[in-house]
C-alpha cells in the first residue's frame, strides 16, 4: 500500500540520491549507453523524491542539477524516465518519451494548498504507472510448444500466463512491470527453456529458427530474378496517381523518435533476430545466400512509431490524409544482401518510409537504386543512423543491387495510403512537390568515418555529453 507523501512528508526525510551534473556523469556502459533505468527529478525538489521513493522500484533514482537539469527540463521538479540502452548522446530527446508535464506536489505545497498537493500525488502516480513501470515482452520460439509462466516474486510461485506455439504467428505478448520474472517451459518434457526479467521492452527468442535452404542452382534463381523484373516493371506501370517530383526524398528523423527506435534495438539485437519466412519462388531478396533477420516490435512500440512517422509523411506528399497500413519490423541485412528492383502493394503502399536504424562494419556505402520519375531513371540514394527516405514505393521502383560490403545494415519500414482510399492507385493524377533537405538539424553534429572500423558515429555538438558511438 503507498504511503500518501503529506504523511512522509512528516515523518521522514527524502532518500539521498546520486546527483549528476553533466550527461557525461550518468551511469553508462561501455558503448556510452545507460546502463539502467532512472527516474530523474531536479535538485531541491524533496516532495517529490519521497513520492518517486514510493513509486520507484525497481527503477533507480537521481537527481539532476546545474547543466543536466536544464538538459533534462526538470529544474522546477518535473521528472523524467530514462531507459536503460538510451544513448547518452540523445539523453534530451530520451526524457521527452517519457516525461511527467503535470502539476508538482513541491510547488503545490510552496504555495500552501494541501488539495492541490494531493491532486498532483494522484496525477504523478498515475502517470509513473503508466509511462515508467511497464513494459512489453514478447516470447517467440521454433521449436516445439512451450509455457510461459510469471514467477511471484514472493512466493516464487509459478503463475500459467500463456501457451507459446511454434512460428511467427504463435507469438506471444504480455504486459508486465519492471523488475517481474517469467520463466519459459517446454510443454512435453518440462524443461525449463529459459528464465527471464523484466527490464525493457524486448522480444526474446527461445529456440531460433534454421537458416533457410533452396535447392535451387543459381541459374534458375538468375531466370527467376530475370521474370521477376519484368514483373515489376509492369506493377509500377499501373500505378497512375504520384505526389512528388522525384518520388522520394531524404529527411531527419525527429530526436526522440530516433532515440525510442535505437534503445529498443540496442536492447534487443543479441536475442531478437529471427530468419524471415520467405516463399520458395520469392526472389525479392537473396534469402538462399544471405538471409535478412527480422527483429519483431511490441504492439505498443509499433504504434507510436507509425503515429509519429505520419506527419512527416504526410507533409512530404502534400498534407494528404492519412491511414496507417503497415510497420514492420527492424530488418537487419547481412554481408552480401541484395535486393531486386520491385514495388510494393498498390492498395496499401501509396507512401512510405525507410529508417536507417544502424550499419556495422561499413567497407563501402550501400545505396539504395530508386527510380527517379523526373528524370525517368534508377539513381542512387545513400543514408546513414538517424535520417529516412520518403518515397512513393507503390510507383518508384527500388532495390540494392549492389551487394552489401559491411557486416550489418539495419531498416525500419512503414507504410501509408490515403485515408480511405484503397484505390488510390487508379487516380490519374501527376503532381510534382519538391522538398529541401539540408541535412539533419539535430544537435548530433555532422557523421564522420571512423578510422580502422570504417563504420560510421555521430559526434554530439554538447561537449559535455559523449559521442553516439555505433547504433
Amino acid at each position: 500500500m503507498r504511503i500518501p507523501a503529506l504523511l512522509l512528508c512528516i515523518r521522514i526525510t527524502a532518500a539521498v540520491w546520486p546527483s549528476y551534473d553533466t550527461a557525461a556523469q550518468l551511469p553508462k556502459d561501455a558503448r556510452a549507453r545507460l546502463d539502467r533505468n532512472l527516474v530523474v527529478t531536479g535538485a531541491g525538489c524533496e516532495r517529490t523524491q519521497l513520492r518517486l521513493d514510493q513509486l520507484r522500484e525497481p527503477r533507480e533514482a537521481a537527481v539532476a542539477g546545474g547543466e543536466l537539469a536544464r538538459l533534462l527540463k526538470v529544474e522546477d521538479c518535473g521528472v523524467v524516465c530514462l531507459l536503460r540502452g538510451a544513448p547518452i548522446a540523445l539523453v534530451a530527446a530520451t526524457a521527452d518519451l517519457r516525461r511527467y508535464a503535470g502539476d508538482t506536489i513541491d510547488a503545490a505545497l510552496e504555495a500552501g494548498d494541501h488539495s492541490r498537493a494531493h491532486a498532483a500525488e494522484k496525477e504523478l502516480d498515475e502517470w509513473y504507472d503508466r509511462d515508467c513501470s511497464a513494459v512489453e515482452l514478447g516470447f517467440i520460439t521454433y521449436g516445439n510448444a512451450a509455457n510461459v509462466y510469471w514467477v511471484h516474486p514472493r512466493s516464487g510461485e509459478r503463475h500459467m500466463q500463456r501457451r507459446l506455439i511454434p512460428g511467427d504467428e504463435g507469438t506471444v505478448w504480455l504486459t508486465a512491470g519492471l523488475g517481474h520474472r517469467f520463466v519459459v517451459v517446454e510443454e512435453a518434457s518440462g524443461e525449463t527453456l529459459g528464465e527471464y526479467e523484466a527490464t525493457h521492452d524486448a522480444i526474446h527468442t527461445i529456440v531460433a529458427a534454421p537458416r533457410p535452404i533452396s535447392k535451387r542452382s543459381a541459374e534458375q534463381w538468375k531466370r527467376t530474378e530475370d521474370d521477376l523484373r519484368k514483373f515489376e516493371q509492369n506493377r509500377a506501370n499501373r500505378v497512375k496517381r504520384t505526389w512528388t517530383k522525384r518520388g522520394y526524398d531524404r529527411a531527419p528523423l525527429p530526436p526522440a523518435l530516433f532515440a525510442d527506435i535505437a534503445t529498443y534495438w540496442y536492447n534487443n539485437a543479441a536475442t531478437c533476430l529471427v530468419y524471415e519466412e520467405w516463399g520458395a519462388d520469392s526472389a525479392h531478396v537473396n534469402w538462399w545466400s544471405a538471409p535478412p533477420e527480422m527483429c519483431y516490435l511490441p504492439f505498443g512500440l509499433k504504434r507510436r512509431w507509425h503515429d509519429a512517422l505520419r506527419p512527416l509523411v504526410e507533409a512530404w506528399i502534400g498534407d494528404v490524409e492519412l491511414e496507417d497500413t503497415d510497420l514492420y519490423g527492424l530488418r537487419r541485412y547481412t554481408r552480401g544482401s541484395t535486393l531486386m528492383p520491385h514495388v510494393d502493394r498498390e492498395e496499401t503502399h501509396a507512401a512510405s518510409v525507410i529508417v536507417n536504424i544502424g550499419q556495422y562494419g561499413m567497407d563501402e556505402a550501400w545505396p539504395l537504386q530508386i527510380y527517379d520519375l523526373h528524370s525517368g531513371e534508377m539513381t542512387n540514394v545513400t543514408m546513414e543512423p538517424g535520417e529516412l527516405l520518403f518515397y512513393e514505393s507503390a510507383k518508384c521502383l527500388h532495390g540494392r543491387e549492389v551487394p552489401l560490403q559491411g557486416d550489418a545494415f539495419v531498416s525500419l519500414f512503414a507504410h501509408y495510403r490515403p485515408r480511405d482510399a484503397p484505390r488510390w492507385f487508379l487516380e490519374d493524377k501527376t503532381e510534382a512537390l519538391e522538398w529541401a533537405y539540408d541535412g539533419l538539424p539535430y544537435s548530433l553534429g555532422d557523421a564522420e568515418e571512423q578510422v580502422g572500423s570504417r563504420t560510421r558515429t555521430f559526434v554530439v555538438e554538447d561537449a559535455s555529453s559523449p559521442a553516439l558511438g555505433e547504433l
